[in-house]
This record gives C-alpha cells, structure tokens and sequence, in this order.
C-alpha cells in the first residue's frame, strides 16, 4: 500500500526524498571514480612489455630534487584532490586529501611492473605538491568569492 501514513505523514514522500538524496550522493562520486581509473589504467600502461615487480623507497635528496617537478602528477593531483573534495563534500577535506595520496600510491604500484616505467616511493612528494596546490587554489578561490561583494545584494 503505497503512500500509506504513518502518524499523519506520507512514507511515500520520504522514501522518494531519501532516493533522490542517495542517488545525488551517488553521482558526486562519478568524476573521481573516472578519473581514478583512467589515472590507474594509464600508470598500468605496459607498451614494453612488463618486468619483475620492483618498488623504489629511495627517498634520498637527489631522488626527490629529481621528481619533486613532474608537472603530470602535480596537475593531476590537484584535479583529483578537487573530485575527491566534491565526492566526500567539504566538510571532508582531510578525507578527500587521504583518497587522493592513497590513489596516487595505487597508480605507484601499478607502474612497478611495467618496463620504462618505474613504481616509486618519491613520486608520492610531487603527488603532495599537487594536493596542495590543489588547497591553495581551491582557498584562494573561496577567500576571492568572498572578498567580493555581490552587486545584487
């Protein structure tokens, strides 16, 4: 019996209600979840061939000088920061910040076995510039919205 009440209001309204707002959370998710994938597809790339598994934990100051301006995964990870933030909200951003690193050492280990490729532990600091490239743009974006007053108001 659709639409029966219960204490005077309709189960009907609520259930809809509660679909639309699942389906709404649901759909918030689907920009990060593409680009997580497209990411991990491209960093699992093997046009080579592949090789043994091997994994650098190098963290020496050479090595990370080395990597610490590779514009793909500075770039890349503020853009995913930025999904991340819009599939957990805002009130979320250590969340987000945590599904961002945690994708990016994914997509490390799923370079490990590919030749030409390399899965290393020091490419995680590029990922960090990129993460908070992606807060400071995404603050100074909020700080000028609000610094501005609105002409209709």
């Amino acid at each position: 019996m659709s639409g029966s009440s219960r204490g005077g209001q309709s189960t009907q309204g609520g259930r809809s209600r509660r679909c639309v707002e699942t389906l709404a959370g649901a759909v918030r998710w689907l920009p990060f979840l593409f680009l997580a994938a497209l990411s991990v597809w491209a960093a699992a790339e093997a046009p080579n061939g592949r090789e043994p598994f091997t994994f650098s934990l190098d963290l020496s100051l050479a090595k990370l000088a080395h990597v610490a301006i590779k514009p793909v995964h500075i770039r890349g990870h503020a853009v995913i920061l930025l999904t991340a933030i819009l599939a957990v909200g805002s009130s979320d951003v250590l969340r987000a910040v945590a599904i961002t690193l945690g994708l990016g050492l994914v997509c490390e280990l799923a370079q490990a076995t590919g030749v030409g490729h390399n899965g290393q532990l020091a490419d995680m600091l590029p990922n960090l510039i990129g993460i908070g490239a992606g807060l400071g743009g995404l603050s100074g974006w909020i700080a000028r919205a609000l610094a501005f007053p609105r002409p209709y108001e």
